[in-house]
């Protein structure tokens, strides 16, 4: 789970960034005026990230049953991530571009789903190698336990 919120953020910063170039380019002159406020946004806003993605439960592998529920996660924490940026902006009166913010939603969303899809490949390939296993939970592994036990006994009591 480190690893996937390690990868989680630095997406995130990743598209902050890029957010912040297209920014600039479009809509200022002079980007190295506003760099330190959104700078300062932008390191303030990684446990916002972290705390919207837990939130909707993107670490709990039980409510991730399929591709579009964890886009639609994803989808959910972004925005609720860019309030909490807009919060922030406006309890430390740092001034964020509207524009920026959007943008941030935007390109957070994609850099995380293009983060979560080669992760989960990469464990695919690792389960698929015998490298890692998924856990289960105590039915699952009730079960797994009644099955083994069948198999290694010929006879089976009635």
């Amino acid at each position: 789970k480190v690893s996937i919120v390690l990868a989680d953020i630095a997406a995130v910063s990743v598209a902050m960034v890029v957010a912040f170039v297209l920014w600039s380019r479009w809509r200022t002159d002079d980007p190295t005026s506003f760099r330190d406020a959104h700078l300062r946004l932008g390191v303030l806003s990684i446990p916002v990230w972290f705390v919207a993605m837990a939130h909707v439960g993107l670490y709990r592998s039980r409510l991730v049953t399929s591709r579009m529920e964890e886009m639609r996660r994803l989808a959910r924490a972004s925005l609720l991530s860019v309030f909490g940026i807009a919060a922030i902006s406006t309890v430390t009166r740092l001034e964020a571009a509207r524009l920026w913010l959007v943008l941030c939603a935007l390109l957070g969303f994609v850099a995380l789903a293009g983060e979560r899809t080669v992760v989960r490949n990469v464990f695919r390939r690792r389960r698929r190698n015998g490298r890692h296993h998924r856990e289960h939970d105590g039915a699952n592994r009730s079960r797994h336990s009644q099955c083994w036990r069948l198999a290694c006994h010929d006879r089976v009591a009635l």
